[in-house]
């Protein structure tokens, strides 16, 4: 047990505070008792001085008158004989030789040093007699002196006595308070030892402590509101370490408490050989429509009635969490096979995707995918098997027909390739590689490179060059394709402005970009287009823009509109795709371009297929009638290209006619060969 100290014990503070005062206190009363008795000594003593030297004076008067020393020193003998109290001897002689009186104290032969009776004797330390000395006239006028001592030892005694016992009382008292301070301290202050102890224990996590309740001071009753805010305390604590590991809406554990159930299963495998368990991860689909139509309390109500059904279905021993907003993860726990798992998967679906009623009168059919992750010696961390369980979830999201999707090793390196080119391509659009390839556009007829297309390429370190399909996809759903265009737009300014000034006297064949959806989407994406053209000094007929047709579909959206400023300003529009997707013929007399390109799966059997030949034709004579070009791509052959050209298509583009290249390989092509050589 841990002692107080005097600074951090308030009950010794106060007790030594006390001490301290009744220790003062006493010594200025005993210094005041001191020298009261030493007043009262030295007044009967100047008394008793007083009454001794009258008397002598008296004496010495009457028998010198008659010359009868003799006798007055026998009558002093007898009374001074053995005393040791008051008058104890007696001196009367001439200043010179010697005395004529002599009586007490027989020893002593020399005359001590003697205060003179005009002054008022005083009682000294470790004094025991006083001597008095006075003059006294002799007969015949002689002067002499009288000199006599008075013993002051019963004065003395009495009053170190007296002092004595004031000191002894003065202790007595001392420890008489010390004591009653101490009893009554503790008294006092046992209950706030007993809160300071609680705290203590509080502090240190032992949130069951309590304090005894003792007495009905004030002290008793902070003790007891202390114990029930400790019980409060504890309470809620409770409440706060259940609400850090289970969902609030569902009351299912949340995923921190999940992961460690997933541990703890893996540990239990790590012992047992014969030991195996799965993660399956189960997602609503649709199910924003439910929060977007009635209102979040709806969607509250069926994340709620899912998790009941889940809950109400897994086995004894699983364990059922809610690890994202519309997101479900079951840990079966003991597997005998993977079909088994797959079972459980399948039985828990249809239980999921029963109707639930949605705000009195509306049904809701949830619609789930699954994820399964089967249990794996070599993983050894509860995140990364439910991470796998996630990635075959997604799996079965992008593939559309899988409702139920187990885990394979390379879900999660694609995952984690992912990742890692996601970090690459922000890090090249700031660098600027990426690169803008061009692949040439011919006219069917004479064989001359028309145009140009301009493709992204990424020359990446350590994968080589990347096509449009392994980032072009990323960086849209990353939102960073906007960039990723005007990066190519300006490479592909760059080039056509170093064509210009390095052969002024040829023509520069105008290239085409590329706008995505999300570009489309962007209202000042036309002026800034614009802008960046005129800047690098080019006219609006070198550069032009392409777009899917499916942009086109909402007539009356921002894309036409952005369409329309372009065209205005002198740039071409290419509708690309065109074909794919939606009934393009249904709207081509009111979309704002001039140029459309077949989707090459037209052109890969043209020359195999009537009734695809037939299709082509009649399209390219509308698109002729509405005052517009028509290229064909993804022309491989030389027959190919002969059917197209026999249709009456305009251009042809693919690598019949030459694969994407850099600028600086088309140059040559342009610039230094009249025609393209093309291979059959």
């Amino acid at each position: 047990m841990k002692l107080p100290t005097p600074g951090s014990s308030i009950r010794i503070r106060l007790l030594l505070a006390s001490t301290l005062v009744q220790v003062v206190l006493l010594s200025l009363l005993l210094i005041n008792s001191a020298r009261l008795m030493n007043d009262a000594t030295n007044a009967s003593l100047q008394t008793m001085v007083g009454q001794n030297a009258t008397m002598l004076h008296a004496m010495a008067t009457a028998y010198g008158e008659q010359g009868q020393y003799d006798a007055m020193q026998d009558v002093l003998g007898e009374l001074l004989t053995d005393a040791n109290e008051g008058l104890i001897y007696v001196r009367i002689g001439r200043e010179e030789g010697p005395a004529l009186v002599q009586a007490g104290l027989p020893e002593m032969t020399t005359l001590p040093d003697a205060i003179s009776n005009l002054e008022r004797p005083a009682f000294g330390a470790g004094q025991q007699i006083i001597h008095v000395r006075a003059p006294l006239l002799l007969e015949r006028n002689e002067v002499g002196f009288l000199q006599f001592g008075v013993s002051a030892s019963v004065l003395a005694a009495a009053r170190n006595a007296i002092l004595q016992q004031g000191a002894a009382i003065a202790i007595a008292e001392i420890a008489l308070t010390v004591a009653l301070l101490s009893i009554i301290g503790y008294l006092l202050t046992r209950n706030l030892g007993h809160l300071l102890a609680g705290s203590r224990a509080i502090a240190e996590g032992r949130l069951d402590h309590r304090i005894p309740e003792q007495g009905n001071d004030e002290l008793a009753h902070l003790a007891r509101r202390f114990n029930i805010m400790a019980s409060r305390l504890q309470e809620r604590i409770r409440e706060l370490e259940h609400d850090a590991l289970h969902d609030r809406l569902t009351d299912l554990p949340n995923r921190a408490l999940f992961v460690e159930h997933l541990n703890s299963a893996l540990g239990r495998q790590h012992r047992s050989e014969i030991f195996s368990f799965a993660v399956l991860t189960i997602n609503l689909e649709r199910f924003h429509l439910v929060n977007d139509s009635f209102g979040h309390a709806a969607g509250d109500a069926v994340l709620r009635t899912i998790a009941a059904r889940i809950d109400k279905m897994i086995r004894e021993g699983d364990i059922a969490a809610r690890v994202g907003g519309d997101q479900f993860a079951i840990l079966l726990d003991g597997l005998d096979s993977t079909a088994e798992g797959l079972r459980i998967a399948e039985r828990l679906r249809e239980t999921v995707e029963q109707q639930i009623l949605v705000a009195e009168d509306h049904v809701f059919f949830p619609k789930t995918r699954v994820g399964l992750a089967l249990s794996d010696p070599e993983v050894v961390d509860g995140e990364a098997l439910l991470r796998d369980s996630d990635n075959a979830l997604h799996q079965a999201k992008h593939s559309g027909a899988a409702e139920v999707t187990v885990f394979h090793a390379s879900m999660h390196k694609r995952a984690v390739y992912t990742l890692e080119l996601e970090a690459e391509l922000r890090t090249a659009i700031e660098t600027k590689g990426l690169v803008a390839f061009l692949q040439p556009i011919v006219s069917l007829e004479t064989g001359q490179i028309s145009s140009f297309e301009a493709l992204a390429r990424w020359p990446h370190p350590r994968r080589g060059l990347l096509s449009p399909t392994e980032f072009i996809p990323l960086a849209e759903s990353l939102g960073l394709i906007h960039e990723v265009g005007l990066l190519i737009l300006d490479q592909v300014c760059t080039s056509m402005r170093d064509w210009q000034r390095r052969f002024p006297g040829n023509t520069i064949p105008p290239v085409s970009v590329n706008l995505s959806a999300t570009q489309l989407s962007y209202a000042p994406l036309a002026p800034e287009l614009i802008e960046r053209v005129s800047a690098n000094g080019l006219r609006a007929d070198m550069i032009r823009f392409e777009i899917t047709e499916s942009i086109l579909a909402k007539t009356d959206g921002p894309a036409v509109l952005t369409l329309g400023a372009l065209r205005a300003a002198g740039f071409k529009i290419l509708i690309d795709d065109f074909g794919t997707g939606f009934s393009a013929l249904s709207y081509l007399h009111t979309i704002p371009c001039d140029l459309i390109k077949f989707d090459g799966t037209f052109v890969r059997r043209i020359d195999k297929d009537a009734r695809l030949e037939a299709i082509v034709r009649r399209s390219i004579e509308l698109a002729h009638d509405l005052g517009m070009a028509v290229v064909a791509e993804c022309i491989e052959t030389r027959s190919q290209a002969d059917v197209l050209l026999a249709l009456g298509c305009d251009y042809g583009q693919g690598y019949l006619f030459g694969r994407p290249s850099s600028p600086q390989d088309m140059e040559r092509q342009v610039f230094d060969m009249p025609r393209p050589e093309i291979h059959s």
